[in-house]
């Protein structure tokens, strides 16, 4: 693996209401582990959420948000994946775990999964029933299959703003210990 791609981390954003903290996230993720580069690629529906400028302005990330933004970087999919020594989806939806078991690719995130060589981690967030559903866990039993590391959501507010619930995205801290796993596994090789 070359120097320049051994800290690079390619976050994808995928519209679920978790996407609105992603900046702390990110922020929280480059403090825990400092010598990161983090890229980030957003869906089209986590980009009507969170400005992608939002995510650049706040951590300092370069930011895609559809194909025209990858253009105007002069980059390809591959181009973007061979540079990166880790993938994260955080937040995951159901939608686009699906893709990824799948192999749909049909906008810049889920052809960037397929795109890439190195370790995929993802950090779902969704209900409780959908987390549950058999086709969601038919979908994360293939990724993991694949090699894919998928983190299991957390109880943290309930969609509905009634208490409590699983379905949150996985603590910062046990997102960056993935991080950092598939960072020592992929200098290895």
């Amino acid at each position: 693996m070359t120097d320049s791609r051994r800290h690079r981390i390619l976050v994808g954003m995928c519209s679920a209401i978790s996407v609105a903290v992603m900046p702390g996230v990110l922020l929280s993720i480059r403090s825990i582990l400092p010598n990161v580069t983090i890229t980030v690629v957003m869906t089209d529906s986590a980009a009507a959420m969170v400005a992608p400028e939002t995510i650049t302005s706040y951590t300092g990330a370069e930011t895609h948000a559809g194909w025209a933004s990858l253009r105007r970087s002069g980059r390809s999919h591959v181009d973007l994946m061979s540079e990166q020594a880790v993938l994260l989806i955080c937040p995951a939806t159901a939608n686009m775990i699906g893709k990824a078991a799948h192999g749909i690719a049909d906008d810049l995130l889920s052809t960037c999964i397929l795109a890439a060589a190195c370790p995929k981690i993802f950090a779902p967030t969704m209900s409780a029933v959908m987390w549950r559903s058999a086709p969601v866990r038919r979908n994360v039993d293939i990724l993991r299959a694949d090699g894919a590391e998928v983190l299991d959501p957390v109880e943290g507010p309930a969609t509905s703003g009634q208490g409590v619930e699983l379905g949150s995205i996985p603590p910062v801290r046990e997102v960056s210990i993935a991080l950092l796993r598939a960072l020592q596994m992929d200098n290895a090789q």
